[in-house]
C-alpha cells in the first residue's frame, strides 16, 4: 500500500502529468468561458478524484456561487445552481452504457492495434483496428471508431482537436 502511495504522490508531482493538467484544465475554462457549464463539472470532477491537486480559483469560485444559489433557496435545484441541464429525449441507460462502452473501447485501442499488426504480418490485409474493435463489441467498425473518440476527447481534449 505504501508503494501505491508513493506512486501516487510521484505521479502527482511528475512534470508531464502537470503539463497534461495545465492543458487540460485551460481547455475546460475555455469551455466554461464560453458557456458550456458542463466544463465546470468536469473541472469539479478532476480536481476531486484521485488527483486532488490544489483547485484553480475559477473553478472555487464557480462551484461556490452555484452551491451557494442552492444553499440560499435561490434556485430550486442544483441542475439550476450549476445551469446544466440534460437534453429532451435524454436516456439515462442508453447514455451510461455508451459512455461504458466508449471507455472499454479506448482501453482495448491498443491490444487491436497490436492485433492488426500481427495479421498483416501474417499476410492478411485490409484489417482495421475498428473492425476488430467494431467486432469485439457487437457493433460497426465505424461505431467503434465513434465511441472510442468520445472517450479519448474526455480524456485528452487536446489530442483530439479539429478531429
Amino acid at each position: 500500500m505504501a508503494n501505491i502511495k508513493g506512486l501516487i504522490r510521484y505521479l502527482k508531482n511528475s512534470t508531464f502529468l502537470k503539463t497534461v493538467r495545465t492543458v487540460k484544465l485551460n481547455a475546460l475554462k475555455q469551455r466554461y468561458a464560453s458557456g458550456d457549464k458542463t466544463a465546470l463539472i468536469d473541472a469539479l470532477k478532476m480536481y476531486t478524484n484521485i488527483d486532488r491537486t490544489e483547485m484553480p480559483d475559477w473553478v472555487a469560485g464557480a462551484v461556490f456561487q452555484a452551491l451557494n444559489k442552492w444553499r440560499e433557496c435561490e434556485v430550486l435545484t442544483l441542475d439550476e445552481a450549476f445551469g446544466v441541464t440534460r437534453r429532451k429525449g435524454f436516456r439515462l441507460d442508453v447514455e451510461h452504457k455508451k459512455r461504458v462502452t466508449a471507455f472499454q473501447i479506448y482501453d482495448a485501442y491498443e491490444t487491436s492495434r497490436q492485433e492488426v499488426k500481427n495479421l498483416r504480418k501474417q499476410g492478411r490485409r485490409g484489417v482495421s483496428v475498428w473492425e476488430i474493435l467494431g467486432k469485439k463489441f457487437g457493433m460497426s467498425g465505424g461505431t467503434a471508431k465513434d465511441y472510442h473518440y468520445i472517450a479519448k476527447q474526455e480524456i485528452d481534449p487536446k489530442d483530439t482537436e479539429g478531429g
